[in-house]
């Protein structure tokens, strides 16, 4: 779980590649990275590292001392970066207006198709049971 931001969160395009491996991949350290990474981008080992340690200061990752080296895992997964990705944009835009936030959400979900809007429905109805046993 992403620790409560005091800024928005901000990741960038290398950050976001290291994320999606670990994702994939499982706990790994800098060499292990770069390793899979060497081929589609033209970052030093250095530079993986500097990109591990900042995911780590931001709190997104952890990481335990394996020999000589790091080996760092998520702390959150995709939806938790994503949900936190959308509030801050939702906060930037809306400046807190939930009606005009409503609003555009209802008109992305105009770009969707049956299924998506049905998985929609289904996983608001469930979040509606969450809130209404919590409330007993």
């Amino acid at each position: 779980m992403l620790p409560t931001p005091m800024k928005p969160l901000r990741l960038g395009e290398l950050e976001l590649g290291v994320l999606e491996f670990l994702w994939a991949n499982g706990a790994a350290n800098a060499k292990m990275v770069h390793a899979d990474m060497r081929d589609t981008r033209q970052n030093g080992l250095n530079t993986i590292q500097s990109t591990l340690e900042r995911l780590y200061r931001k709190g997104i990752l952890e990481r335990t001392k394996v020999a000589h080296s790091f080996l760092y895992s998520c702390r959150c997964s995709r939806t938790e970066i994503l949900t936190q990705k959308i509030s801050d944009l939702a906060q930037e835009l809306s400046q807190g207006e939930t009606q005009a936030l409503l609003a555009a959400f209802v008109e992305f979900t105009a770009r969707l198709d049956a299924s998506s809007i049905m998985q929609l429905e289904a996983l608001v109805a469930a979040r509606k049971q969450v809130i209404q046993r919590d409330t007993l």
